[in-house]
């Protein structure tokens, strides 16, 4: 099961198509059980979402899980190992499976030395097995993972979004055995919105909307099935982020995966190059 469970959801409100809002604690443990009942072993979190960690902390159910986690954004350099063992604190746990620069550009400035020997420091005092980053595009990982030995990465990627899915970018990737996670694989729920409810600056997507929509009938698959096969068969890709909002929620995801393992299709038509429609943190 490539499926990581994100949590955003459960420290904030998040998402274009969220109608629910924050997760309650309740709905979370049903959440944490049905992954767990599916196979599903890795949260992914991060102290800039909201409470999120604190709530895992508080849920029996999270003993049963592995933790990615990230460092805060513009955080001070000589309080990242602190920063992780608050999240150990806070997670009510003695390991994390991976700790990630939130914005991974960092390790590109003139601190980016400095920034990866606190990364080393955290994984030598084994409060994580991985270090690693989180980036914006394909060129950036492998930009960094040239320059850093790193364990894990974690990409933006989903069915218009498809600079992942390059075979030059992940042998690239995987040649340095680097454990690559995708994210933002529903474009934070455009792929479930109809073509004419898109907000204004992604009107552009409409029609690929609707044929996408078109697919999902002629081919009796669901929306999800659709826009993660690509993910799922990729060789290179270890896990797919996917957060939700109820157990009914990841029920349905659970079910379009399983569906999508044997599905084939044109997929390629779908994808959109233009990085201030596909990249959500260049949206207005």
């Amino acid at each position: 099961m490539k499926i990581a469970l994100g949590s955003v959801q459960f420290g904030c409100n998040y998402g274009i198509s969220n109608q629910l809002g924050q997760v309650s604690h309740t709905e979370i443990g049903n959440i944490l059980a049905l992954a767990k009942q599916h196979n599903i072993t890795v949260i992914d979190t991060a102290p800039a979402y909201g409470n999120s960690e604190k709530v895992l902390g508080l849920q029996k159910q999270s003993k049963s899980f592995s933790f990615v986690t990230k460092v805060p954004p513009q955080l001070s350099i000589s309080k990242l190992v602190a920063s992780c063992q608050n999240s150990l604190k806070d997670l009510d746990t003695q390991k994390l499976s991976g700790l990630m620069l939130h914005h991974g550009e960092a390790l590109l400035g003139g601190e980016g030395n400095k920034i990866y020997q606190q990364l080393q420091l955290a994984k030598k005092k084994g409060l994580t097995e991985k270090i690693g980053c989180s980036v914006y595009s394909a060129k950036q990982a492998i930009e960094i993972s040239n320059k850093f030995d790193i364990d894990i990465i974690q990409l933006p990627g989903n069915i218009f979004d498809q600079e992942i899915l390059g075979e030059v970018v992940g042998k690239t990737l995987k040649e340095k055995n680097i454990e690559i996670h995708v994210r933002s694989l529903f474009l934070q729920g455009v792929v479930f919105l109809q073509p004419n409810t898109l907000p204004e600056h992604l009107k552009i997507l409409a029609p690929k909307l609707a044929k996408l929509k078109q697919v999902s009938v002629e081919k009796n698959k669901s929306m999800i099935s659709l826009t993660l096969s690509p993910f799922i068969k990729s060789k290179y890709i270890d896990k797919l982020v996917i957060g939700c909002c109820s157990s009914l929620e990841l029920k349905e995801i659970i079910q379009g995966y399983h569906s999508a393992i044997d599905l084939d299709w044109g997929y390629d038509s779908f994808a959109v190059t233009d990085e201030k429609i596909i990249k959500p943190s260049l949206w207005s």
